[in-house]
């Protein structure tokens, strides 16, 4: 998801947005720009790779819209990119960290940064879809191509070695099922239609209980959002724990929170089957292989709610919500102790 689709976004809600490019060394021109224009809010939304390779020196950003009162976020795009970054103390010394990850690792490696914690979105541009009649995508084919698409967006060897067992079990209990696998990049043509052309689209937690390291309840893939916009399908395997608080941040006392979104229901937009029980799968992918009704019924409904509450712009606007609250609470506190 680029970040400048973030920027259209913000500009769509009316904001006067000021790029800045990211490349090797440009802090310094980023300090710079603090300095002229004095915005209301920096946002820094990192690339993976790029802070590996002597990025610069963030806390001169940091302590530069410290000292003119600007608040400083940066913004993680999805769990992935976290796992690369999380070793980088300079990202964490913001005064605000923006992710959809609430498995626990941020508040472990976090400095004094206050986390804000935002579901997935759909990687389109908001304003081509807030409230306006829109076509839903559909396969340009006569026939659709497949029964069930499995992306492969994640190359853990754990993870790949629990959908190589899915697709196994499936081909197993359900002959015949058109099933295409590996199919990577979610934002690309070929995966696309892909999702366009099958019935459903099974998706796997980038982190659950089964891989060592991650959080004992797992999270969700934020990918669903992408999928739903692109008009798939979702299955998606069930993960314990609470749905995210759309409307506050998330405090290190809180533990694991799920962040699939706080209105996706089980069977309303998206299909919930158990990764412990293969045939809780079996079932739930034949009832929906075979009911064009249920299956098209779900499908239309998903993609007009993703389309509607849960673009980059909603995103966008939810952050700078939480923010504005956050530092009207700071400003109350300190007004209390002076």
């Amino acid at each position: 998801m680029p970040s400048s689709l973030h920027a259209d976004a913000l500009q769509d809600l009316g904001l006067d947005v000021y790029r800045i490019e990211e490349t090797e060394n440009n802090h310094d021109i980023a300090r710079i720009a603090v300095e002229i224009h004095l915005p209301d809010l920096f946002l820094y939304i990192p690339s993976q790779g790029l802070l590996d390779q002597g990025y610069g020196n963030l806390d001169q950003v940091w302590e530069t819209c410290r000292k003119f009162g600007i608040p400083s976020v940066v913004l993680i795009r999805g769990q992935p990119a976290l796992l690369e970054l999380q070793g980088d103390s300079e990202l964490w010394s913001s005064d605000y960290v923006v992710s959809s990850d609430a498995s626990g690792w941020l508040a472990k490696i976090r400095g004094r940064a206050r986390h804000v914690l935002l579901a997935g979105a759909a990687a389109e541009r908001a304003s081509e879809h807030d409230g306006l009649p829109r076509s839903l995508p559909s396969c340009p084919l006569t026939h659709l191509l497949y029964d069930v698409v499995v992306p492969g967006m994640n190359s853990r060897k754990e993870h790949v070695h629990i959908r190589n067992q899915l697709v196994r079990v499936l081909r197993d209990r359900l002959p015949g099922l058109r099933i295409r696998h590996e199919v990577a990049g979610v934002d690309g043509e070929t995966l696309g239609e892909a999702l366009r052309c099958s019935k459903l689209v099974l998706l796997l937690s980038p982190c659950s209980p089964f891989y060592r390291g991650c959080s004992t309840e797992g999270y969700w893939d934020e990918n669903v959002f992408n999928v739903i916009a692109q008009g798939g399908l979702v299955f998606h395997n069930k993960v314990q724990g609470r749905r995210p608080r759309m409307n506050a941040s998330v405090r290190e006392s809180e533990g694991n929170v799920s962040s699939l979104g706080h209105d996706l229901e089980d069977g309303r937009h998206v299909v919930l089957y158990d990764l412990k029980n293969s045939e809780d799968l079996v079932q739930k992918i034949r009832y929906y292989v075979e009911n064009k009704t249920s299956r098209e019924f779900m499908r239309r409904r998903a993609y007009w709610f993703v389309m509607q509450r849960h673009t980059l712009k909603t995103r966008m606007e939810e952050m700078l919500g939480h923010i504005q609250s956050l530092e009207a609470e700071t400003d109350s506190w300190n007004m209390n102790t002076n």
